[in-house]
């Protein structure tokens, strides 16, 4: 979608700026990010889902989309499983009082998110290092689930 502009000139002026080829395509990107969709987005154009992008749904969705998560009964594949476990895990902290979301996520999981898409050694990370990572994000108190 979009890419850093090429110079075949190393020792020109190394610029930061983007080359966007289609603003729309950014802006869709970009929302889809925001709002936790990033995984249904990669799906239904056919892309591959980044690891961190398992995360996003937890750090940027909605209560209703976590639940709807949990109980995704056709998760077969380990991303999808690794979100449906961290998510149950999450909706029962959340409905023993023991768990805010949206402190929680701004406070643990997109910090956490950021870190392991800024980190390259995350790329290869299967899904139980990315749950564990997850789960050492958790309150204390949620040591006693699943």
């Amino acid at each position: 979608m979009w890419r850093r502009p090429r110079d075949p000139d190393p020792c020109s002026d190394p610029s930061p700026e983007l080359l966007i080829e289609s603003p729309e395509l950014l802006i869709e990107e970009c929302e889809s990010f925001l709002a936790g969709g990033y995984v249904e987005r990669c799906e239904a154009l056919g892309e591959p889902v980044p690891v961190w992008a398992w995360m996003n749904v937890l750090a940027h969705g909605t209560e209703a989309g976590l639940r709807a998560a949990a109980t995704n009964p056709s998760a077969s594949d380990e991303g999808h499983q690794a979100l449906a476990f961290v998510a149950a895990t999450l909706v029962d902290l959340i409905d023993d009082g023991a768990l805010d979301l949206e402190t929680f996520q701004r406070e643990e999981l997109v910090p956490l998110e950021l870190d392991v898409i800024a980190c390259p050694a995350t790329s290869g990370w299967s899904a139980p290092q990315l749950v564990s990572a997850l789960l050492r994000a958790l309150p204390a108190k949620s040591s006693r689930r699943h």
